[in-house]
């Protein structure tokens, strides 16, 4: 991580792609956590995006699930 950006060897990376990261068991430490904020708040596209990533985690899913909760949303 430099000035908002990150590196990788000697290139900076413009895209993060997400294969993991659904579940809470994903990050195994605070440090992972961290990592993922910093990934967040640096000048890269993040695929998905916060917010969609939060949206396909089972726990979510399973909060949107209960009645009304979506008609807050709408």
């Amino acid at each position: 991580f430099i000035d908002g950006s990150i590196y990788y060897g000697q290139s900076k990376v413009g895209l993060i792609y997400y294969r993991a990261g659904y579940g809470p068991n994903d990050y195994y430490s605070n440090d992972f956590w961290m990592l993922r904020k910093r990934m967040e708040e640096c000048d890269v596209v993040n695929v998905p995006d916060i917010g969609t990533h939060l949206a396909g985690m089972k726990k979510v899913q399973q909060e949107l699930c209960k009645p009304g909760v979506v008609e807050k949303f709408v």
